[in-house]
């Protein structure tokens, strides 16, 4: 019964354009596989979801789904970026970096190594300022510090970030 339900959001176009549209309007100038990627991570997660089809707005659902499939991927896109900012790391080039940033194995496994390693309050400064990318204002607020010591702090977890990446 479910997997019947299933088959039929995902085949009837009425369903399938929801999904396709929020993903759209929330990335802009997502590519065709990275749209059909993020599509298909949505009927992933549907068919994962225990008696879907008695849901009261489908609609609604298929919509905050596919939202948040495109949140999580442009935060993997912003956290690609981040070998910019770390490419003076003395061990490499950027260009050793770059390939590894993309893959998404790699994005998944330095997650867990940066959390594994960093405490608490760095890691959510990580979290804050490269993958969210907030500005330094923003973070003197919410850490209730001057927006000279975020500066400072962003430093020295750059620094342990490179030493953590150099030690694995």
């Amino acid at each position: 019964m479910a997997r019947e339900f299933i088959e039929k959001i995902y085949t009837e176009s009425e369903y399938y354009d929801i999904v396709k549209n929020t993903i759209i309007r929330m990335v802009d100038g997502v590519s065709v596989y990275d749209l059909e990627d993020c599509i298909n991570d949505v009927y992933e997660i549907a068919l994962r979801k225990k008696n879907l089809e008695k849901h009261p707005n489908i609609h609604g659902w298929l919509s905050n789904t596919a939202k948040n499939i495109a949140k999580r991927y442009l935060r993997k896109k912003a956290f690609s970026r981040i070998a910019i900012p770390m490419s003076d790391i003395k061990s490499g080039s950027q260009s050793d970096f770059e390939p590894m940033m993309e893959d998404d194995k790699y994005f998944e496994e330095l997650l867990i190594i940066l959390s594994k390693n960093l405490k608490v309050s760095e890691y959510t400064l990580f979290k804050l300022k490269f993958i969210e990318q907030r500005p330094n204002k923003e973070l003197a607020e919410i850490m209730r510090i001057k927006q000279d010591s975020v500066g400072k702090k962003v430093s020295r977890l750059k620094e342990k970030i490179r030493n953590i990446l150099r030690d694995t």
